[in-house]
């Protein structure tokens, strides 16, 4: 039988621009991370933003998009706005295999993620949540999780009042149907600002945690990123798979530790979605039952192809049959 997945997560439109560093710096945005900007920041930054590339995404809505493309059953939990944006997300999601609830609120933005990509092909994010958008708990039916083998959150629900109630009222609805719940990490300011939520709500709740090397350290509250695995160690009953850039991957299980190496390409285009896609190859891997090792060579499959594009889309599904 066929699994299904459920992710929660905000829907954003990506734009994307080859920008100097100069330019981040010059706007309030943190290289290499991600910051979150009022309406007026973002109409302020987007008059002089060059330009760009307009792509439908969110961390957790790459992935499901991802995960359809690879053959899985997928709904995706969100909210959009009533917007070019918002109708361009619905169309672009629905015409690509996912269940998707519009959730649309009349008369307000849709959510906007602006990045730009320097040309040591670093992105950096400036991201407008809408706060009159939010994923509200009557959208957490029961009957969206019922049958779901896994739900995929991601830590940016916490950057919102309402929408990580909503993803606290899944999870509860989740563990109580034996459905295994996956967190992305998302950012590491994000995860210092909620950390008092976050972690417990992790430790209590999440079989598998995605993080770089930089949100791993900040959820285990550290600067080092062997005391942080370390302490990964402690949590038996969770899975963490922490990506190291070209350094590959390390997916610590209890005590064992199984380093995925990094697939080298010819050339870095953009890691804008490198995480998103990461994680869409992993679980591919476990929604085929396959042994940890393998889906972390799937994960690192997926991750290498989009990379070596432009935004968090790849032109054709890489094939992750093999596990070389």
């Amino acid at each position: 039988m066929k699994k299904h997945i459920v992710g929660l997560g905000h829907a954003l439109t990506d734009l994307i621009s080859n920008t100097s560093v100069s330019f981040i710096s010059d706007n309030g945005l943190e290289y290499g991370g991600m910051k979150l900007l009022s309406e007026i920041q973002t109409k302020k930054i987007l008059k002089s933003f060059p330009d760009h590339v307009q792509n439908t995404g969110g961390s957790t809505a790459n992935t499901m998009y991802h995960l359809s493309h690879l053959g899985h059953s997928v709904e995706l939990v969100t909210s959009i706005g009533n917007d070019q944006y918002g109708k361009k997300f619905h169309e672009d999601f629905t015409n690509n295999g996912v269940v998707i609830d519009q959730g649309c609120i009349k008369h307000s933005a849709s959510h906007l993620s602006i990045i730009c990509v320097t040309p040591d092909s670093e992105r950096s994010m400036g991201t407008f949540i809408n706060e009159k958008i939010p994923i509200t708990e009557s959208l957490i039916e029961p009957v969206k999780l019922d049958k779901a083998n896994f739900l995929y959150l991601e830590s940016y629900l916490w950057c919102h009042e309402h929408s990580h109630k909503s993803a606290e009222k899944a999870a509860q609805i989740a563990r109580s149907n034996q459905c295994n719940i996956i967190i992305t990490l998302s950012d590491q300011s994000c995860v210092k600002q909620h950390h008092s939520q976050l972690f417990p709500f992790i430790i209590k709740n999440c079989k598998y945690v995605f993080a770089n090397h930089e949100e791993i350290c900040a959820l285990m509250q550290t600067y080092h990123i062997d005391e942080a695995k370390q302490k990964c160690q402690l949590f038996l009953d969770i899975n963490w798979i922490i990506t190291e850039g070209r350094h590959g991957a390390t997916i610590i299980s209890g005590n064992r530790h199984i380093h995925i190496p990094a697939i080298s390409v010819p050339k870095v285009i953009d890691k804008t979605g490198a995480g998103d896609l990461f994680a869409a190859g992993f679980i591919h891997g476990l929604m085929l039952d396959a042994p940890l090792y393998s889906c972390g060579h799937y994960a690192s499959r997926a991750a290498s192809a989009v990379i070596q594009e432009v935004g968090a889309r790849i032109n054709q599904t890489p094939s992750l049959t093999s596990n070389r």
